[in-house]
């Protein structure tokens, strides 16, 4: 079995998947709020994928099971609910090993992946460019890697004693290394691409051009932004990570005066590691900014999540000292904005270069006038 071609159908494909999402938590309040938030999050994600989800369901147990991540009694009961609905595949909303994986599959009868294939899956089917491509495919590769011990256990009973290099640990063994050897290839095409871009950056800052990096949750409306602020129109819908690649345009202020616009992927909770650290370079395209544009979805039931994700990646990226414009965007979506003094405190509380907080609506253009004057006078005053 192959883990690469294990993945959801995607949003172009006829075929119909029925899928059936499950996830632990502890017995904590907190932890099940988390865990109710996170699994709803990956419903969107399997639907953007293209499968119907019929049913969604949350254990609790004091840490998941080593051996088939849910326990017993919870399989037999999603046994049950697998004849009675006909779904063919099941969805963790966590990372699972490739040995569990093989062990619910085996029980169960039909497919299994977790939450980080089907992020994956998503991302392979967004991307356009070649830098993307490239991106996604050593992501998806370095996922492998550590998983095919798992696909081959059902080999295992050739192996120990006298001649224990047996079929199995041989193919094995061939797999690891034309897994590891397409890795070290495709890392190699992307550093050509990372050092082609560099010197467009540093021409660009010879130059003196200030550039203004657009930052926050997958579906905030970066993208929706970009559209409003300059003429560079990348691709926008309403689902996760559409935009996959750095989009840089170009704002004029007056005459032979202007600044750049970069856009690039959407942060989201619970990222695959190996997605994190294959768009990386991408990402820190921003970290050169003079100034910050965080984009929060002000619709979204689940903005406090969204802020932590946000605020957690950029501290790993060590963005929290660049000069930051938050703007609550979609407020065409909401009724009561005077509701968001609590979260308007965090922002100041925790993004501690927040200069400014505005009210914007990339759909409607409000408040789009007062952000560009808001920029323009950090930029140039």
């Amino acid at each position: 079995m192959n883990t690469l071609n294990h993945k959801l159908t995607t949003d172009n494909s006829s075929t119909n998947e029925i899928a059936y999402l499950i996830g632990v938590s502890t017995k904590k309040l907190s932890s099940i709020n988390k865990e109710e938030s996170s699994i709803a999050e990956l419903k969107t994600l399997v639907e953007s994928a293209g499968a119907q989800v019929i049913g969604i369901d949350i254990q609790k147990r004091e840490f998941p099971h080593p051996k088939s991540f849910i326990g017993s009694g919870k399989l037999e009961t999603i046994s049950e609910i697998i004849k009675l609905n006909k779904v063919n595949v099941l969805v963790v909303n966590s990372e699972i090993s490739g040995s569990q994986q093989m062990f619910i599959e085996k029980k169960l009868g039909i497919k299994v992946i977790d939450r980080s294939s089907v992020i994956l899956d998503i991302f392979a089917n967004r991307a356009k460019s070649k830098e993307a491509l490239l991106q996604v495919s050593l992501a998806q590769h370095e996922y492998l890697l550590p998983r095919l011990r798992g696909q081959w256990t059902h080999l295992e009973r050739f192996s120990g004693g006298i001649g224990n290099r047996g079929p199995g640990e041989t193919q094995l063994e061939t797999d690891r290394r034309l897994v590891a050897e397409k890795i070290s290839l495709l890392k190699k095409k992307i550093k050509k691409i990372y050092k082609h871009r560099e010197l467009i950056r540093n021409k660009r800052k010879k130059n003196l051009v200030p550039d203004v990096g657009i930052i926050g949750y997958t579906n905030a409306g970066k993208s929706s932004l970009m559209t409003a602020l300059s003429k560079r129109k990348p691709s926008i819908a309403n689902r996760p990570f559409e935009t996959l690649d750095t989009t840089i345009g170009k704002i004029w202020v007056k005459d032979n005066i202007f600044f750049t616009v970069t856009d690039t992927v959407g942060f989201y909770s619970n990222l695959p590691i190996e997605l994190v650290s294959a768009f990386k370079a991408t990402i820190e395209e921003i970290a050169n900014s003079d100034l910050l544009i965080h984009v929060i979805d002000s619709s979204s039931p689940n903005i406090i999540n969204q802020l932590d994700s946000v605020y957690m990646t950029i501290n790993d990226l060590n963005l929290l000292n660049i000069p930051m414009i938050s703007i609550f965007n979609k407020i065409d979506c909401v009724n009561e904005m005077e509701n968001f003094d609590n979260i308007k405190a965090l922002i100041m509380r925790n993004f501690k270069n927040n200069i400014d907080i505005l009210n914007v609506s990339c759909k409607t253009k409000s408040g789009i006038d007062d952000l560009k004057k808001s920029i323009i006078f950090e930029l140039f005053s």
